[in-house]
């Protein structure tokens, strides 16, 4: 279907000829309007071609000649000579002898496309392209007709150095839009490299502090099987002495009497200061002796440190807890009516089947702690989750981080944390834990040198206003009592590499991160309150993210 009805006006030619259109439409309308005014059946066009630098025939195959080179003699002739040339003209002899070589190459061109009449089209000295006629019926040589074809062609030249230049720009706008994808491919990875080198500096900053804390229950479990060692040695060397001594009433005593201690010790909760422990030592030491068990003093010394003696404060209710448990009754069976030589080795034995408890239960302890900042770490640094998002808790999240930072916050910042019932979120939890990071240690850093330093650590549920199955959201806030941030600087503390530290210990890229990675997650930040007093910053997670945003 032709872009140009048959039949048509001139006032229509032209009102289409200047509308902004592709090149191969303006040629489609140049051809289809001459063949008609014309009556012709081959019109054609010579248009420039950027990829073969040259001119092509459109539409092409009509003719045997499919292309003329730029520096064609008859080309540089009519770029400087416009004007419509007919096929007598380039006989003509005059033309001849002051344009010889363009005339030569005039007769090929009109010999080879058959044409009797050729319409440069030129724009400031610059050929766009020449139009050729064939076959045409009315005298082309007319005066009217001429006027005509010099109008059209001015149109023409018009039209396709708009389309011309429109597709140029075209390009022109797809390789900036190349290159743009590409800065902003370069970019991304220039940010997420940036992010890494953020997350990894502060990873060494709290290297040492995290090898201090696995260092210390290491050294607890060195210790507490050293221990358990020498004492299972010495109850194995004892074991045939008890067994000489002790009547098998009195053995089965004993054996169930280690069995409930070691129990006891293993499942204490914690050990270290009793409670007025003196107090305790006396009463207890005073009711073994009522009781007439030797060694009445080391005894109550043994089950008072160990807390194997009664949990509550008054001597009445303590005696009556420790009177009536299994361990008494068992205890006063084996000591009773021992001698101060047998009590003795049994109290000895007693006190190493104790320790060897308890070096056991701070043994399970210390591994427990070990592991406690191994996962820590490992959710910190993600090395066993993928990338995708994934429902998670925001409180666990928050105390591994915790964790992570203990070393750097035990001596100097007092942390509270209010967790609230709150619903897991969709988030990346390796993403989060820079977050929680960031924040806090920005929060230590203002308040750190102050002997009230505090971070409070608060998190909720936020339910939406309109009913309690509308938009939900999870609010985290972190606090301290620092002073505050100054309203000079508050609209650049989210500037990429403005900082407020010392040198060497800020890169000025921590908040940018943290609010580029909220907004990954749908999820916004803001100073909820900045004073003199303190500093409050909020975060507001969506329970339900908009699944038709691009997730981080």
């Amino acid at each position: 279907m032709s872009a140009l009805e048959d039949g048509v006006s001139y006032a229509d030619f032209k009102k289409q000829l200047i509308q902004l259109r592709p090149v191969t439409e303006v040629c489609e309308l140049l051809v289809h309007y001459l063949n008609e005014y014309l009556v012709s059946d081959t019109t054609g066009i010579f248009i420039w071609d950027e990829e073969s630098a040259s001119f092509r025939l459109w539409p092409d195959k009509i003719i045997n000649l499919t292309r003329l080179r730029v520096y064609d003699p008859f080309l540089l002739h009519v770029t400087e000579h416009e004007q419509l040339y007919y096929r007598g003209d380039v006989d003509n002899q005059e033309f001849y002898r002051n344009f010889p070589n363009a005339a030569i190459d005039a007769r090929r061109i009109f010999q080879e496309s058959q044409a009797r009449l050729i319409m440069p089209l030129v724009l400031n000295q610059s050929l766009i392209g020449l139009i050729f006629i064939s076959n045409a019926i009315i005298e082309i040589k007319a005066d009217v007709i001429q006027e005509k074809l010099r109008e059209i062609t001015s149109l023409a030249v018009m039209a396709l150095s708009n389309a011309i230049l429109y597709s140029r720009n075209e390009h022109i706008l797809a390789g900036l839009e190349e290159q743009v994808r590409e800065r902003t491919r370069e970019l991304q990875n220039a940010q997420s490299q940036l992010v890494q080198q953020e997350k990894m500096a502060m990873l060494g900053v709290m290297v040492a502090g995290i090898a201090h804390e696995v260092n210390t229950p290491a050294g607890v479990i060195q210790g507490s099987t050293e221990n358990i060692e020498r004492n299972f040695l010495a109850v194995f060397t004892k074991l045939d002495t008890i067994q000489r001594i002790l009547t098998p009433g009195k053995l089965r005593s004993l054996m169930n009497l280690i069995r409930v201690l070691g129990v006891r010790v293993s499942s204490s909760q914690k050990a270290g200061i009793v409670p007025q422990a003196f107090l305790k030592k006396k009463e207890l030491s005073g009711y073994l002796g009522e009781c007439g068990i030797p060694l009445a003093d080391e005894i109550a010394a043994l089950y008072v440190e160990n807390s194997l003696y009664g949990v509550p404060e008054s001597a009445v209710a303590s005696i009556e807890l420790f009177s009536q448990s299994s361990h008494s009754r068992a205890l006063q069976k084996l000591l009773e009516g021992a001698e101060g030589g047998v009590a003795h080795r049994i109290v000895e034995i007693l006190k190493m089947i104790i320790n060897i408890a308890r070096n056991l239960r701070n043994t399970r302890y210390a591994i427990g702690n070990i592991v406690r900042i191994v996962r820590a770490l490992k959710h910190y640094s993600h090395l066993d989750q993928s990338q995708e998002l994934q429902l998670h808790d925001l409180n666990d999240s928050i105390e591994n981080t915790l964790i992570i930072l203990h070393n750097m916050l035990k001596t100097s910042v007092s942390v509270e944390t209010d967790y609230g019932a709150i619903p897991p979120v969709r988030c990346s939890p390796d993403e989060l834990s820079q977050v929680w990071t960031n924040l806090i240690t920005n929060a230590w850093h203002a308040i750190r040198n102050q002997p009230d330093a505090r971070i409070v650590i608060r998190t909720q549920l936020e339910r939406g206003s309109d009913n309690e199955s509308g938009p939900n959201r999870v609010i985290v806030a972190i606090r301290d009592n620092g002073p505050g941030i100054p309203p000079s600087i508050m609209d650049r503390i989210w500037d990429p590499f403005f900082t407020t530290k010392d040198q060497g210990e800020g890169s000025g890229l921590g908040l940018g991160i943290v609010r580029g990675i909220l907004e990954r997650h749908q999820a916004t930040i803001r100073i909820a309150e900045s004073t003199s007093e303190g500093t409050c910053f909020q975060i507001t997670f969506p329970v339900e993210p908009d699944v038709s945003r691009p997730s981080p």
